[in-house]
């Protein structure tokens, strides 16, 4: 396989990539709205954004949902802030700018991926194996185009993984100091992905650390000596974020928890939605091979394509015959990949989205595998065949990367792409409606869609979401600001009558004035 060995394939893997990338957000993303998988998160994620384009605070962020003073801090808004100040600077869409954001992130990724196979002495073969089984993944493709901060984190908490291997691999000392760095970036960006790599960074430092104990066995000062070393720049590369993170939740958990709408979205009440139990543990792994929540496909499908099944089958093969030589860092690699979901497994066991955190690591696991698997395949195919070894040679993973490149094609386009084209359109036509009926600094009250941001950022309007109506009916009719337009939506709508008779609206009048979709607007009678 020595045509596959130059660094040239993967740098021209790479440069492909990012050229149809750019070529896809540019000529085709930016007609299409950010209204496909999870577009709750996306337009959350963007209407953040569209504050703080507008001048709007940084730490106690806008996020205009819950009545004043507007705020419900979830991640610091890193991604927010790159993708706003792009749009101020470029003066190109906000949509546009969070998808390039991605996109380049998706880039420093895939950089960042085949340096961390060079320092773990991945050879040639196993690198181009692993950048392409990156770079073709429907899912890390899709998400690198989305307004969400997935990739965006990734690349940070990659970027703290990749001074962790430069220390331990290459024995140097300053990558530290910009591991560091990287560190306190990827908790703020997403304290999710940081908290994978964090493990992932255990790992490493514990691998490295049980192998030179093995090699000085008889040297119980050394190991010591080399225990507390190694525990002190653990602690300088990820103490440092640790603590970042607690004096951020602890911040905007402060900002929350003074307002009775947003008080559910404290750190305290979302305990078991992030973590869940044992069964969301088990659900989440099922996963990895059964379709997600009966719907979707497998996290493995979504990952690698419709023959995901063949990739596993060339890996395990070659796994079996590397397990003595990289049994370790195969370890590692599953540890890595496995910490997400064990960790936070009810989010993982309701977000697809969040795999693309710790995928990478599986990745690794299978560039190993599938190389050697090659490898013995073309072996044994040269000695029963009279076709020259060059031609066995190059035909066996031109076959089996076309067909695992025409099954991710397939799975991007049937199960990714088409519910972008799809859009929300039911949304669509609420949201302008909204728009329609209502000044730019009026308040809209809306019930029955949980505290889903889409229609708020589709109509750019100010929302006190009914998420909880109790609370919601309580704070309209003692402190909450007067509604210019009130809309009960979905199963909600079963409710208008106790809603509209509600203290909170029944001295305004509101009559029914249209209905659009799954929605209907009632407008206030009385001053």
């Amino acid at each position: 396989m020595s045509h596959l060995t130059s660094q040239a394939v993967c740098a021209a893997i790479i440069a492909l990539w990012g050229l149809i990338s750019l070529v896809l957000v540019l000529g085709v993303y930016a007609d299409l709205p950010i209204l496909d998988h999870y577009l709750f998160r996306q337009t959350q994620v963007a209407t953040v954004a569209r504050e703080i384009a507008r001048g709007g605070p940084w730490l106690d962020y806008l996020m205009p949902l819950f009545g004043p003073p507007w705020s419900a801090p979830m991640e610091f808004p890193l991604y927010q802030i790159v993708t706003a100040k792009l749009s101020n600077a470029s003066g190109l869409p906000l949509e546009l700018s969070g998808r390039l954001v991605s996109v380049f992130s998706g880039i420093a990724v895939l950089l960042a991926t085949w340096r961390a196979a060079v320092l773990l002495s991945f050879d040639k073969v196993q690198q181009v194996v692993l950048v392409a089984l990156l770079a073709a993944s429907p899912m890390y493709f899709f998400w690198s185009h989305t307004v969400m901060i997935e990739v965006f984190s990734l690349a940070l908490a990659l970027g703290m993984g990749l001074c962790a291997l430069e220390f331990t691999q290459r024995d140097r000392l300053w990558p530290l100091g910009l591991g560091i760095v990287f560190a306190i970036l990827a908790t703020l960006a997403k304290s999710t992905t940081f908290a994978v790599f964090a493990c992932a960074v255990f790992a490493l430092f514990a691998l490295q650390y049980l192998r030179f104990a093995w090699e000085n066995r008889g040297q119980p000062g050394a190991l010591v000596e080399r225990g507390l070393q190694w525990l002190t720049y653990g602690l300088a590369l990820l103490g440092p974020a640790l603590l970042i993170t607690f004096v951020w939740v602890d911040y905007s958990d402060s900002l929350k928890a003074a307002h009775p709408l947003t008080e559910f979205l404290t750190s305290e009440r979302l305990h078991d939605w992030n973590y869940g139990s044992n069964v969301e543990r088990g659900q989440s792994a099922s996963y990895i091979l059964l379709p997600f929540r009966g719907d979707h496909p497998s996290i493995l499908h979504q990952a690698i394509g419709s023959f995901w099944w063949l990739a596993i089958l060339l890996a395990l093969p070659g796994l079996a015959l590397e397990v003595r030589r990289r049994g370790w860092l195969m370890l590692g690699l599953l540890v890595s990949f496995v910490s997400g979901f064990l960790i936070f497994s009810n989010l993982y066991e309701h977000h697809y989205y969040y795999w693309i955190a710790n995928v990478i690591f599986l990745f690794g696991v299978l560039a190993l595998g599938i190389s050697r698997g090659v490898e013995v395949m073309i072996s044994l195919l040269s000695g029963k065949t009279r076709l020259p070894e060059i031609v066995v040679t190059r035909a066996v993973p031109t076959l089996f990367a076309a067909i695992l490149v025409t099954g991710a094609l397939w799975t991007w386009q049937s199960f990714f792409f088409q519910r972008s084209l799809a859009g929300w359109p039911a949304g669509e036509r609420i949201g302008a409606s909204i728009a329609d009926r209502s000044e730019a600094d009026e308040i809209i009250y809306v019930f029955g869609v949980g505290w889903n941001p889409a229609l708020q950022y589709l109509s750019d309007r100010r929302f006190v979401m009914g998420y909880q109506r109790r609370e919601a009916l309580a704070y309209a009719a003692n402190i909450g600001p007067a509604p210019a337009l009130l809309l009960i939506c979905s199963g909600e709508r079963e409710r208008a009558d106790e809603i509209l008779s509600s203290q909170a609206f029944e001295g305004a009048g509101f009559e029914q004035v249209d209905s659009v979709g799954f929605c209907n607007f009632y407008a206030p009678t009385e001053p």
